[in-house]
């Protein structure tokens, strides 16, 4: 379970591809950015 609360600070080439599904909020500012 730690590790799914440090998905952020792990090296994760596909991080940034899981990012949008886990954290919508922060997908939409950044297509709005």
């Amino acid at each position: 379970m730690r590790d799914e609360n440090e998905i952020l600070l792990r090296e994760n080439k596909d991080r940034f591809v899981i990012l949008p599904i886990n954290y919508p909020a922060i997908w939409e500012k950044y297509k709005k950015h």
